[in-house]
This record gives structure tokens, sequence and C-alpha cells, in this order.
């Protein structure tokens, strides 16, 4: 065997390392634990901002608390709250006026999960 041999199993095995660790850490199968668990790292996250204002919202400490709640509820087997984290975590909502830039990547990956959960 030759270095260029070896050099290229070493390449494709790392290749198939990042293409699995891709596919394992996004949301191609979402579920309700990997939701639960990206969901109270939002809220910790939003527990830091204060103020501002979104839709109904008149600060984030209102939209804290009112996604906390919905946290509990959904752990607790509250389904329908998957149409309030929806609106939430879309692009553009709640989330973002508070969070911003951010929690972007956090809100895509919930969104995501949201969404497909909602399918099922």
């Amino acid at each position: 065997m030759t270095w260029n041999n070896l050099l290229l199993i070493l390449i494709a095995f790392g290749s198939m390392l990042l293409a699995w660790k891709r596919l394992t850490t996004k949301s191609l199968f979402p579920t309700k634990k990997r939701l639960v668990r990206l969901l109270e790292k939002a809220e910790k996250m939003v527990s830091k901002y204060e103020g501002g204002y979104s839709g109904e919202y008149l600060s984030a400490q209102e939209f804290h608390k009112d996604l906390k709640t919905a946290i509990v509820d959904y752990k607790n087997g509250d389904d329908s709250r998957l149409d309030q984290l929806y609106i939430w975590f879309a692009p553009t909502c709640q989330w973002d006026d508070f969070v911003g830039k951010e929690g972007e990547s956090i809100a895509n990956e919930i969104f995501e999960i949201v969404s497909k959960l909602k399918k099922k």
C-alpha cells in the first residue's frame, strides 16, 4: 500500500465521519426528547434578555415566562403547544425579535423539528 492510497483512505474516512456528525446533529430524525433539550437551552438563553417588543409581548421577560410554561406543558404531554412553538420560532417572529442573531441557529433547529413533529 502506498502513501497515496493511505491518504485517500484517511480522507474518505474523515469525510464519512464529518457527514455522520452532520446527519446526527441535524434534525433528520426529530424526537420529542431532542426538542425538549433544545427548548430548555433556548429558555436559558432568552432568560438573559430584558425589554424589547414583539407582537403580543411587551418584553423579553413576558416571552420567557410563556416559553417556560409552554415547555413544561409540552413535556407533560400537551402536543397542542407545538402550534405556539412553531409561531414563536419561525423566522422573523418572537424569538428573532428578542434574541436575534445569537439565537438564530438554535431557533432554526427548533423550528425544523417542530415542523416535522407537527406533520406526524
